[in-house]
């Protein structure tokens, strides 16, 4: 493989995502960070309040009261089921006529649309994204017949260019008058477009799903020998792993989120440069999060357990590096600042207190649910990171011993 090829491919693999965030969190424990310095104290106290708050959660298994593994994913179909549920109904209902693979389909569509208009302001609280969801099951994504729960990209190119045939709701119109969200979905649209052989001559997202779940025939073997089915490359009998699915978006989706660093050419996503950032190859001062990409692969849970390729071991999954999770981490005195800047002033996504906070979140939120994980006598089957999206999420916003600054992230793709 060619070394700039070799480069872009490493900085996709999920332990390399760790491995860089865990390389900030110790230069900063050196004090080597102009910025930060962690609190190692704190990560007990959280992990202690966070304990008891998940064993007051009804049917928790901590609480004694079910055996659940966990607090429930913190993905896009939680959120509807928790704070949306008519809008989920009404998706169900436009989806009822199809089997299992049409609705995996359509699942992952919507999935990739609501994350990639996220950042501009699609909190789960609003009517937002009810809206987008009733949008969604009306057709409106799909240049298809009326009614069709399809993204397609001529159905996108449709909506963006103000079709008159498509009926928005005010708070998705508003979401597309946003420059950053209209950027990003043209970006989506070229995409589908670009790769016909993932996403079909018609751009439907949802076709990437037949790539990811697809086994490879039996091979036929002797006469009279049982046929051996070969599994693809990343799925096993038990799921499908998520460096796979990692892998089979990130030429979509990096081009999205990109930051300006380039190798070969070629934009390689959500990869920012920081000078603590050690290796001997072509990544050298490179940190990888592809935090979007991460949180569509949560997304895109549900679609793979209805297309019949359920996600294999979601502790591969480090924390998605999001401005809310950098936020958190700060609130809950995980780290303190040096110096008052960082709270006064709105900081760029390339800076080197945003690369460096996002980094130390990701790490601190492996260390914060090793604590958790021995103060609930659970194991990492039982916990793995990405189920504390939520709990950390709820314990921020509850907390109120001695709470750390905010902070102002300019960015517009995590």
């Amino acid at each position: 493989m060619p070394e700039d090829a070799a480069a872009v491919e490493h900085l996709h693999r999920l332990e390399v995502i760790r491995e860089r965030a865990w390389m900030l969190l110790a230069a900063a424990e050196r004090g080597q960070s102009d910025h930060f310095i962690p609190s190692p104290e704190a990560v007990s106290t959280v992990a202690v309040a966070m304990a008891e708050a998940i064993r007051g959660e009804p049917g928790s298994k901590a609480s004694g009261l079910g055996d659940a593994a966990g607090p429930p994913l913190a993905n896009l179909w939680q959120h509807l089921r928790d704070e949306h549920s008519a809008a989920l109904e009404t998706l169900s209902d436009a989806l009822a006529g199809g089997d299992a693979a049409a609705r995996a389909k359509s699942g992952a569509d919507l999935a990739v649309l609501y994350r990639v208009l996220a950042p501009a302001g699609l909190a789960r609280e609003t009517t937002g994204l009810a809206d987008l969801v009733r949008a969604f099951a009306a057709g409106a994504w799909s240049a298809g017949s009326p009614g069709t729960a399809v993204l397609d990209a001529p159905g996108l190119r449709r909506a963006l260019a103000g079709d008159g045939a498509v009926r928005l709701p005010p708070a998705v119109a508003d979401l597309l008058a946003d420059t950053a969200a209209r950027q990003r979905l043209e970006q989506l649209a070229s995409g589908l477009e670009q790769r016909p052989e993932l996403f079909g001559s018609d751009g439907r997202f949802g076709r990437i799903l037949d790539r990811l779940t697809a086994a490879e025939p039996p091979l036929a073997g002797e006469p009279g020998e049982r046929a051996t089915t070969v599994q693809p490359p990343g799925a096993t009998s038990a799921g499908l792993a998520a460096q796979t699915v990692i892998d089979g978006l990130a030429p979509l989706i990096d081009p999205i989120v990109a930051s300006t660093v380039r190798i070969g050419g070629r934009l390689v996503g959500d990869v920012w440069r920081h000078p603590l950032a050690w290796a001997e190859d072509r990544s050298r001062e490179l940190v990888p999060f592809h935090s979007l990409l991460l949180a569509l692969t949560l997304d895109l849970v549900e679609p793979l357990q209805e297309a019949g390729r359920p996600l294999a071991a979601l502790d591969q999954l480090p924390m998605p590096a999001s401005r809310q999770l950098a936020g958190q981490i700060l609130r809950l005195g995980l780290v303190r600042t040096r110096h008052a800047a960082i709270a006064r002033l709105r900081h760029p996504p390339g800076s080197d207190i945003v690369v460096e906070l996002r980094a130390l979140a990701v790490a601190l939120a492996d260390r914060l649910v090793d604590r958790l994980r021995a103060e609930l006598n659970w194991t990492v089957h039982d916990l793995p990171v990405v189920r504390l999206i939520g709990p950390l999420s709820r314990a921020a916003e509850k907390w109120r011993e001695r709470p750390g600054p905010g902070i102002a992230i300019t960015a517009t793709s995590f």
